[in-house]
């Protein structure tokens, strides 16, 4: 994979490979009771509710960790998280969002907020966020490149 945004998007192949890989992939999602099923298919509807869920999410989190600085007060290497800075990171986010993070969950699963609560435990809850928001941006990063080329068409390569 690419060392930068920049240069990842300047590989349309590494996306389009990547993108088709993710989607051939199959994410499962176990219940406390042991009840396994695949993740659906999320539409329009959905994806605006999460992303307005998101956003009041990030609103709730300090200005230093949306620049980059965990909570500690050192940069954070987002690509390389140790599983201590991860575990900071999701505490953080459950002790302050917990009802927006179980409604992203119930979105994405077509499940009631109930459901969720009752069901999953936050090991569960990280295996539906994880592939909604990677799958996300890696379509991104695909769109963002095709409107580049469309756009800029005389532009030299990065």
């Amino acid at each position: 994979m690419a060392d930068s945004f920049v240069e990842e998007l300047s590989n349309e192949a590494e996306i389009v490979a990547e993108i088709e890989e993710f989607n051939k992939t199959t994410f499962q999602v176990t219940t406390i009771t042991g009840e396994t099923f695949n993740l659906p298919r999320v539409g329009w509807a959905a994806e605006m509710k999460i992303l307005k869920a998101l956003g009041d999410l990030l609103k709730k989190l300090p200005q230093d960790f949306i620049l980059g600085i965990g909570p500690s007060g050192i940069p954070l290497d987002f690509r390389n998280l140790s599983s201590d800075e991860m575990l900071k990171i999701l505490n953080f986010v459950c002790e302050e969002a917990p009802d927006q993070i179980t409604m992203i969950v119930s979105e994405i699963l077509k499940k009631d907020s109930e459901w969720v609560k009752e069901n999953l435990d936050l090991n569960e809850i990280v295996k539906v966020l994880i592939p909604f928001f990677y799958g996300r941006r890696l379509k991104l990063s695909h769109s963002f490149l095709n409107w580049k080329e469309k756009a800029l068409p005389n532009r030299p390569k990065v």
